[in-house]
């Protein structure tokens, strides 16, 4: 709560310091500004485009008037110290906030987030009230990824494939524009899905892009925030392990009994890390078909599952075998990319 009181007094400050300002001359060169809060100091000395929008709006008014070639002092003075116009102030507010008075202030950018939401509602109602929402269905969220690539159209190809809007036979199929919506090669629905991990006319393109896309390697980090000598926030840097595993990284599971061991698998090989040694593993192995996803077991602390790309699964108990897995089983013609223990009545499936 205390937390809270301080971001809420510590905007009501800024906002004094955005009247203050349209309420000064504009002929004056050089403008003094006293104000006993120092958070607001101290955000506009870190400004970035994630600070408040009230601070945004702050530095906004500053450099405009600066532009004007004022000269804009902001000085931090204690509170309850004495001075005369900074006592006067806090008695006007202590006042206001005492008596009945109701002040109603909404920001420009407010009304912005608003309409913007409402848009963006509207587009969903209208979507779901389409014949093509029981088409699709639910299509996810698609975060922009422009800042990442080259140019527009690679981001429109990434949105496009995300929302499975990229044109395939299975998707003429389902607006009825082509009468046959299956792969020539491997007799199922030719989508994008299956055309980007499973089709077999494009395995050997696939394994060779995993390899020149992916190292396998692993990373450690904290992102817990921290303080540099300067005062400002900072994030560790992330040690890297020594990895063996060949491929696309595709497990990485914790222990849910001992929190500095964790399960990683990439291309064939199995490997068990401790989180303080990086040079190597403390377990590996090789497996004849690539690993495609892999879970811990929540109530065997030697037990995890793995499922591979030939549709098997196996079960290893480091306990009874350090070296073979302990159960193999078939279980698809696809790849496993998920594997599951689930809890019913307190006993777990395997």
């Amino acid at each position: 709560m205390s937390t809270f009181l301080t971001s809420l007094n510590s905007q009501l400050q800024a906002l004094a310091l955005c009247q203050a300002l349209d309420e000064l001359p504009n002929d004056e060169d050089n403008l003094l500004l006293l104000t006993d809060s120092l958070s607001v100091l101290q955000a506009l000395a870190n400004l970035s485009i994630k600070s408040n929008k009230i601070i945004l709006r702050l530095a906004a008014k500053i450099a405009t008037r600066e532009k004007f070639h004022q000269n804009i002092v902001l000085l931090w003075t204690p509170g309850h110290a004495g001075i005369k116009w900074n006592e006067k102030a806090d008695n006007l507010a202590r006042r206001v906030t005492e008596s009945d008075l109701s002040i109603h202030w909404v920001t420009v950018e407010d009304i912005i987030t608003q309409l913007k939401a409402l848009a963006e509602n509207q587009t969903d109602a209208a979507y779901r009230g389409s014949k093509y929402y029981a088409i699709r269905g639910d299509i996810p969220s698609i975060p922009t990824i422009t800042p990442w690539l080259k140019n527009r159209r690679e981001d429109i190809i990434i949105a496009c494939i995300i929302s499975r809007m990229i044109v395939t036979p299975a998707l003429l199929h389902r607006f009825g524009l082509n009468d046959n919506p299956l792969c020539s090669m491997c007799k199922c629905d030719n989508s994008i899905e299956h055309i980007l991990l499973y089709c077999r006319k494009y395995s050997l393109t696939r394994q060779a892009l995993c390899h020149r896309l992916h190292d396998g390697q692993l990373l450690c980090g904290n992102f817990k925030l921290k303080r540099d000598e300067s005062g400002k926030f900072i994030t560790e840097q992330p040690e890297y392990f020594n990895s063996i595993l060949e491929g696309a990284v595709t497990v990485l599971s914790c222990s849910p009994f001992i929190s500095d061991i964790f399960l990683s698998a990439g291309g064939k090989t199995i490997a068990i890390w401790e989180h303080n040694i990086k040079s190597a593993p403390v377990y590996r192995r090789e497996r004849n078909a690539y690993i495609t996803s892999g879970q811990w077991s929540p109530t065997r602390p030697a037990l995890f599952l793995l499922g591979f790309q030939d549709g098997s699964i196996e079960v290893w108990d480091l306990l009874s075998n350090l070296y073979q897995p302990s159960v193999i089983r078939f279980m698809s013609t696809s790849a496993i990319t998920s594997v599951s223990i689930q809890s019913l009545t307190g006993f777990h499936l395997f």
